[in-house]
This record gives structure tokens, C-alpha cells and sequence, in this order.
């Protein structure tokens, strides 16, 4: 049986290193598989796969995405994500901007539309 990390940063968003140093450090580790998953973002996944390909460890490719809900501030992770999928690319650009958390909570989508020309819908029971 394996270790894994499902919930690891780089420097593409609040961590210290970069992409292929977190994924060097977790096979240092002893680790055998990561999930990257930075704020808001994408971007250090394609490094981080690459880094992984040589050193036979794998990177599951992710994302924390910053909401809120009711006022309160919420984090969720998503897992195998497509690191290029235009979504999360255009949502990555304006790091889920607070424009669009307001003008979500208010049911005014226009702004938000026009800003990030792309938005996600959670629905909550």
C-alpha cells in the first residue's frame, strides 16, 4: 500500500515551491502519488506532470476552487481535472474574482459574465 498527498500547493498559487520541486520533494517523501491542487488555478500542472514522468511518481492534476456560500468562505477540491479545459482556464485568469463571487450572490450574472466571459452554477440542496 502506497502514501499519497490528495491536497498539495505550489508556487503557481500560495505554495513555496515550485511544481516540479513539490513533486521531487514528495518522492523524497516517500510518497507515491500527489494531487496538485492550487488555488484557483491550473497552471503548474502540466510542470508537475512532466516532473512526475521522471521520477515515476504520479500527479493526479487538480484544483482548490474559492467560493462562498451564505457569506462564508468555501474551498473545494476537484481531482483529475483537464488542466486545459477553457473553463478553468478563463476562471484561472481572474483567480475566481470577487466581482464575480458578488455578483453571483446578488443573481446578477451580466458582470461577471462580461468579466470572466465564463462562469460555474453549484447547486445546493
Amino acid at each position: 500500500m502506497g502514501f499519497v498527498d490528495l491536497h498539495v500547493h505550489s508556487n503557481a498559487s500560495d505554495g513555496t515551491f515550485s511544481p516540479s520541486q513539490v513533486v521531487e520533494l514528495a518522492k523524497n517523501a516517500g510518497l507515491d502519488a500527489i494531487a496538485l491542487t492550487d488555488h484557483d488555478t491550473t497552471a503548474g500542472v502540466d510542470e508537475a506532470l512532466e516532473a512526475a514522468h521522471h521520477l515515476n511518481i504520479e500527479v493526479i492534476p487538480g484544483i482548490e476552487v474559492s467560493s462562498s456560500f451564505d457569506g462564508t468562505e468555501i474551498h473545494i477540491l476537484g481531482l483529475f481535472v483537464d488542466p486545459d479545459d477553457p473553463v478553468l482556464a478563463a476562471k484561472g485568469n481572474c483567480r475566481f474574482c470577487n466581482l464575480c463571487s458578488k455578483h453571483a450572490q446578488s443573481a446578477s450574472l451580466t458582470a461577471c459574465q462580461q468579466h470572466c466571459n465564463t462562469f460555474f452554477f453549484v447547486e445546493h440542496n
